[in-house]
């Protein structure tokens, strides 16, 4: 079954994104790279972010789907890519698990009547099909990262937080923490990386979809407007992405965000993410 791209938008939140979108072929996707918790990025020109979701992109662009019956294997195959790349062009090893690059995502491919899905970290996908609107990585206990408010809110009571910059140096310890500890580890998360993830923490599925129905790929900067926000639920989501456009969407969370410019209302470590969707129709 292909696919059309009814729509595609990747705004950065500064000067660098570190957001990708795509497809190739029935392939389709979004990425969400990580923010850095290094001083200096240890590849990438700008952040080991940028490296690793661009780096990913193109992996993806070329990759062939014959070679892949089972779309979980896909982060394996990934991570041994990224590693040979990462290891050729690091200026250091990496001396801990907390400073390897990582990237959220999103990967579809439609295949004999269905939409096929696999999620690693928090980005969202929103499916028509003939059963009802689904949606995966919408809603879940760890959307709009609850743990990283309290601890907003604790921190706040001992220090004064009132950038971006404040907010990430206080957190940084226990990121760093956080990170070395279940980044691809057992018990921890699965994201996409240099080291592959262990295979119970890639989720996937496969959904029925006809022809004409659409899906909505997005990275949780955008999913903000459901899950920090609550200004939209998965269905008024993806009828405004295709009443309206996926770029007034954007605009509408940048309304949202610089109304709430020193994160009190709505906590959250940064003012403003990266914002990427993807819509499409299959055919």
């Amino acid at each position: 079954m292909p696919i059309d791209i009814i729509d595609i938008a990747s705004q950065g939140s500064g000067a660098i994104n570190e957001d990708r979108t795509g497809s190739a072929g029935t392939l389709a996707w979004v990425i969400d790279g990580a923010t850095d918790l290094v001083e200096t990025p240890l590849v990438g020109e700008h952040s080991d972010a940028a490296w690793l979701a661009e780096q990913t992109q193109r992996r993806l662009e070329v990759f062939q789907l014959k070679e892949l019956d089972d779309l979980a294997e896909l982060p394996i195959e990934l991570a041994r890519h990224l590693a040979d790349a990462f290891y050729e062009q690091t200026r250091r090893q990496p001396a801990a698990q907390w400073e390897h690059p990582s990237a959220a995502a999103m990967i579809t491919r439609t295949r004999q009547g269905a939409l096929e899905w696999i999620s690693l970290g928090d980005c969202a996908l929103i499916v028509e099909t003939p059963d009802g609107l689904k949606s995966i990585g919408v809603g879940s206990p760890n959307a709009g990262d609850p743990g990283v408010s309290s601890t907003l809110q604790r921190i706040r009571k001992q220090h004064a937080m009132n950038s971006d910059t404040q907010r990430l140096t206080r957190m940084l310890p226990e990121l760093r923490k956080g990170r070395g500890e279940n980044l691809n580890q057992p018990g921890g998360y699965g994201v996409i990386s240099i080291t592959p993830p262990p295979a119970d923490l890639i989720s996937t599925g496969t959904l029925p979809v006809a022809r004409g129905s659409h899906a909505l790929l997005a990275t949780d900067g955008l999913m903000r407007l459901v899950e920090i926000f609550a200004r939209h639920d998965a269905a008024s989501l993806l009828e405004a992405a295709k009443a309206t456009g996926l770029n007034g969407l954007i605009n509408e969370l940048r309304s949202l965000e610089d109304a709430d410019n020193d994160c009190h209302g709505y906590p959250r470590v940064k003012r403003s993410d990266d914002a990427t969707a993807l819509l499409i129709r299959i055919r």
